[in-house]
């Protein structure tokens, strides 16, 4: 909340307006990319796991972690080819060409964040999946709202950015 009201003073309500619908349009597009890889990674491991059969813990690691891979490198391709006509939608005079071009790295950013995630949550690792929540969200605070206070409506994109960076 903090962060929100920092911005809020900096930017005013149309610049929070912005990273808002740049950060539901990264988090749509991170969903269908991901393809909801996490969650059934994260069944088929913990199922793995719960049998004891290390082979298939390992073969499942292994093809969450490949697939998850092609399919942030795949959706962060479509949305960089996407992103004029992204723009234009977003905002009809097409101004938002370039932040959402930066977007497209945190769709693939979004992704891999979620497989390592759904890896911690198989294994069981709940403090080090607090552990990461908790410095993801104080790092992506600090970085985001000193980028937005240094480089003004140029931060955004940066701003927008580091959840899904800090998490990795």
């Amino acid at each position: 909340m903090a962060k929100t009201k920092f911005v809020a003073l900096l930017l005013g309500p149309a610049g929070l307006g912005l990273i808002v619908l740049l950060q539901n349009l990264l988090t749509t597009a991170a969903a269908i990319g991901a393809l909801g890889l996490a969650s059934s990674g994260t069944r088929q491991l913990s199922a793995a796991i719960g049998a004891e059969d290390q082979p298939r813990i390992a073969i499942v690691r292994r093809a969450l972690l490949l697939i998850t891979g092609l399919l942030a490198i795949a959706a962060c391709l479509v949305f960089w080819f996407a992103r004029d006509a992204l723009a234009v939608w977003v905002a009809p005079d097409g101004a938002l060409g370039r932040s959402l071009g930066w977007l497209a790295l945190g769709v693939g950013l979004t992704i891999a964040a979620q497989a390592q995630s759904s890896l911690l949550a198989a294994f069981r690792r709940i403090g080090d999946m607090a552990w990461v929540s908790i410095a993801s969200v104080v790092i992506a605070a600090i970085v985001g709202i000193v980028a937005v206070a240094w480089f003004g409506e140029g931060g955004i994109a940066i701003f927008v950015l580091m959840p899904a960076a800090a998490t990795l």
